[in-house]
């Protein structure tokens, strides 16, 4: 076969393929890949297809073995540095997918999937302000990219920037006013702004079309109870338990409520169980050492606030709590060191300053007393 005829028959061969791969048939696309790749072991299209369909078969360290070849023999290729960057964090490997991801973008910086990809590995790796950067981006290139308005808007939502995750559920709601989870964004979003009693009814619509999801009902118990309806609240937080016996959110949302309404050996005896069975959150950690504090119960108080603080050292409510415990156990010097430690992360937090004037002075040094005491003052 002459060099023109093997180039018309491997570029006839990727045509079929694609065509098979569009169209879902992926055993017949590989085959085509694989005809190409007897013909041509290192063609990086080939490759970079053959190693896609394997991924999409369930085949991911094949996929990525081909891929890597693939960008192997044209490092300028950023859909394949793409495609491995999605193999590798179906691996679960979380970091190298985002170095790859980061390639793709920093060689085709105008395409607003990619930056989209990126985003979602980032916000996977925990890097969420990493994440909300690349999908500002996407969005910015691409506003009607659906997937990147609501990966934003979520990621919004965990940073706390009600204005953001507002905006880009309504863009996604004038995309597809039908998909529950835009609505479910929506109303978290204005609950998180504090809108509450707007929250309420979109919500309500979101858990009407989908009843079996747990998220969507926890977050309409929070919004029942940010509008004072604590008994219609407490029945959608036991809706989900009754649905979704595992679902952490609702437990400690329950144990919440419970608590404000006076009930704390119930509170306390629901956070026991949260914490017995996701002993590594720390709010559920943080819960449970209040609850203690309440009941007077110092040493296992101060037990749990010691492993919240492991759990999120730069959170300084948590130090806190370990300050207020160490003042009751009479153990001042540690709780000043606990304030300082609060303050060190938010310098301009008058709880703390207050509390460590109050230890300061109980341990005779009053100066230093005053000084915090005053600026405590100043802060407020």
């Amino acid at each position: 076969m002459t060099e023109s005829a093997e180039a018309t028959t491997t570029t006839e061969l990727l045509h079929q393929g694609l065509a098979h791969h569009g169209a879902g048939r992926l055993d017949d696309a590989y085959a085509c890949y694989a005809a190409v790749l007897e013909q041509q072991p290192t063609n990086p299209d080939a490759l970079h297809l053959a190693g896609a369909v394997r991924l999409a078969q369930g085949a991911i360290g094949e996929g990525v073995a081909r891929i890597w070849e693939a960008v192997g023999q044209m490092p300028e290729f950023p859909q394949a540095w793409n495609t491995l960057g999605l193999g590798l964090k179906a691996q679960g490997r979380l970091e190298p997918a985002v170095a790859c991801l980061a390639r793709a973008v920093e060689q085709a910086p105008g395409d607003a999937h990619l930056l989209c990809n990126l985003g979602g590995a980032l916000w996977d790796a925990g890097r969420p302000a990493e994440a909300a950067d690349a999908l500002r981006r996407a969005c910015t290139l691409a506003p009607k990219l659906i997937e990147a308005q609501i990966a934003l808007g979520r990621v919004a939502l965990a940073l706390g920037q009600a204005d953001q995750a507002l905006a880009c559920y309504s863009a996604a709601l004038d995309l597809q006013p039908e998909r529950v989870e835009v609505h479910a964004g929506l109303g978290a979003a204005l609950l998180l702004a504090g809108d509450a009693l707007a929250a309420v009814p979109v919500l309500r619509g979101a858990a009407t079309a989908a009843p079996a999801d747990p998220g969507i009902r926890t977050d309409l118990g929070r919004a029942l109870l940010a509008t004072g309806d604590a008994t219609a609240a407490e029945a959608a937080f036991r809706a989900v338990i009754a649905l979704a016996p595992g679902h952490l959110p609702a437990r400690l949302q329950l144990g919440f409520l419970l608590q404000a309404n006076g009930d704390r050996p119930a509170a306390l005896a629901c956070f026991r169980a949260v914490v017995a069975d996701a002993p590594k959150l720390a709010p559920a950690r943080m819960a449970l050492a209040l609850a203690l504090a309440a009941e007077g119960l110092w040493p296992e108080a101060l037990d749990s606030f010691d492993r919240a603080t492991a759990l999120s050292p730069s959170d300084p409510a948590m130090h806190m709590g370990r300050a207020s415990a160490l003042q009751m156990l009479e153990r001042r010097a540690e709780a000043a060191a606990a304030c300082r430690a609060a303050l060190a992360l938010n310098p301009e937090l008058p709880e703390a300053h207050a509390s460590l004037g109050v230890i300061l002075q109980e341990m005779g040094q009053l100066e230093e007393a005053v000084a915090s005491h005053r600026r405590a003052l100043t802060l407020r």
